[in-house]
């Protein structure tokens, strides 16, 4: 606490025991905000070099492709505290009309109604909390595979929506597998859940259909399948399994584009398959 030009005093956050310090006691830390930035580019696998973007409060990361003729910006945000992180958040989506990933140090810095807003100027927002550790002088390290974790919030970006043609769904930030709920209304629709955000979704919706006659795919049978089984599909025998074990691989690749959740959903053990998140089967 400052009360004066040289009367300060230390508070002890355990004890709350206090002390009297002078101004030549104090040591002060500047971070190193290009370092940083370096660092969480390699550990992300960015392409360029890191550089201010509009002042200490943004700086472009890089840029992964997103596809074979585009890339996608990333954007580390850093407001000054809760209470103006949706002023800086607006502010830095408008210097890129391109749109792109803005990443923030914390979840508890993005403010639950602007993630919308944001997303009408094509962005998308992911903090860095949980995302990467210190590695060592100068190196951050991902602690999920680094080339998973752009696609996954890609996967819920609003231009790779208008890319694919179809819908995704609104996945909070951050959210994890076992976070969402997902239940059958009648064969061809599902309620999904994510931390109160509650949609329904048919196979069209959600990009399993055949595109030639309008039906359900495989993918979406082994959801109905897996559902009725209340999330764990044990092997009766080794046919079963290798019947449908393409259909489970392209289930997880659409779930992970549709929801842009990291990590897998449906895990593999010595004699099942069984869902991360809670299936329903109570419309089938």
């Amino acid at each position: 606490m400052h009360h004066g030009d040289d009367d300060i005093v230390a508070v002890c956050p355990d004890t709350h025991e206090t002390v009297s310090v002078s101004r030549s006691d104090l040591v002060l830390f500047e971070l190193d905000l290009q370092a940083i930035c370096v660092a969480l580019s390699c550990a992300l696998k960015l392409n360029g070099v890191p550089q201010q973007a509009g002042g200490k409060r943004l700086w472009w990361l890089g840029h992964q492709p997103w596809s074979d003729t585009e890339q996608i910006n990333v954007y580390l945000v850093l407001p000054p505290a809760r209470s103006r992180a949706a002023e800086i958040l607006r502010a830095a989506a408008l210097r890129s009309p391109k749109g792109g990933v803005l990443l923030v140090p914390t979840a508890e810095l993005i403010p639950a109604d602007i993630q919308s807003e944001l997303a009408v100027r094509d962005y998308a927002l992911q903090p860095l909390e949980g995302l990467v550790v210190w590695a060592g002088v100068g190196k951050l390290a991902c602690v999920r595979a680094p080339n998973d974790v752009i696609p996954a919030v890609l996967g819920r970006h609003p231009l790779e929506r208008k890319r694919r043609g179809s819908r995704s769904f609104p996945t909070p930030a951050g959210a994890k597998w076992s976070e969402l709920h997902i239940q059958f209304i009648d064969p061809e629709t599902v309620k999904i859940t994510v931390r109160g955000v509650v949609e329904e979704h048919t196979a069209a919706s959600m990009g399993m259909v055949v595109h030639r006659t309008g039906r359900p795919t495989k993918q979406w049978n082994f959801l109905q399948e897996i559902a009725r089984r209340n999330g764990r599909w044990r092997w009766g025998d080794l046919k079963t399994r290798a019947t449908w074990q393409k259909q489970k691989e392209e289930l997880v690749k659409r779930l992970k584009s549709f929801c842009g959740i990291s990590g897998t959903p449906i895990l593999t053990a010595r004699v099942e398959w069984r869902c991360v998140f809670p299936v329903r089967p109570d419309g089938l």
